[in-house]
């Protein structure tokens, strides 16, 4: 189970240009869900709205995360200080306060793929209760991939390619955590995010273009969401993978 954090229009959730968080967060869960699904037996459900329009409250993603039968939760969160540009920053993961030991093992796991993917100051595992960690229902994390008001995190923060990899890196962590196998007839190269694009044409469907590209429509969906939901626009681009 994963969510990308708070919606696009969450108030105050923005670095100082004016850059929402929603979309640093959406971008490593949707490299974390693209690599995720590429493990035999995994499942990903995003209990979040994924078109970042809608702030589905914190007890409703927790309860769907439960009813779907979900073994983890990972919520993707960037953070800020004072929301003025500073020399702060670095990456930090937290558990519930008193978290269990599947909890505090599956922070160990991520938070060094944290740390690596994203190359920032290393602020460690901390701990908390905020709604969507705190609870006994499954093991459950929450990243905070470095700052948003940070002059020097920023700027991984807005390279997509960073955050994507950074992103499959967390899935590694938690396949290798898990014990999971990856299904190498349908494994991507996890430091080649987004390279390839479709201009849309009359007559392009989901169905056509997962057949032409050799990619599933639940693929499209993940890697367009800011496009999928919508009518597909002729002469708009899809990134395929």
């Amino acid at each position: 189970m994963a969510d990308a954090g708070h919606a696009i229009n969450t108030p105050g959730k923005r670095s100082p240009d004016g850059e929402r968080e929603w979309m640093f967060n959406n971008e490593i869960a949707s490299g974390f869900e693209t690599r995720m699904i590429q493990y035999k037996d995994a499942k990903v459900e995003r209990v979040d709205d994924r078109t970042g329009v809608v702030d589905v409250p914190l007890a409703e993603r927790v309860n769907k995360a439960v009813r779907l039968g979900g073994k983890a939760y990972i919520s993707f969160h960037h953070n800020a200080y004072l929301g003025v540009w500073g020399s702060h920053g670095g990456t930090e993961t937290f558990t519930k306060e008193n978290p269990s030991t599947a909890s505090l093992a599956l922070a160990n796991a991520v938070h060094p793929a944290l740390v690596k993917g994203y190359g920032l100051k290393d602020r460690g595992i901390k701990h908390t209760n905020w709604h969507v960690i705190n609870h006994h229902h499954m093991p459950a994390v929450l990243i905070e991939g470095g700052f948003m008001d940070s002059t020097t995190d920023i700027q991984v923060l807005r390279n997509k390619d960073k955050l994507r990899t950074a992103g499959a890196l967390v899935a590694d962590a938690i396949a290798k955590h898990y014990s999971l196998v990856l299904n190498t007839t349908t494994a991507l190269q996890t430091t080649k995010t987004m390279n390839r694009t479709h201009k849309i044409v009359p007559g392009d469907t989901l169905w056509s273009l997962s057949q032409k590209y050799n990619v599933s429509v639940k693929q499209l969906e993940i890697n367009n969401p800011e496009t999928i939901p919508h009518n597909l626009q002729i002469g708009g681009l899809l990134h395929i993978d």
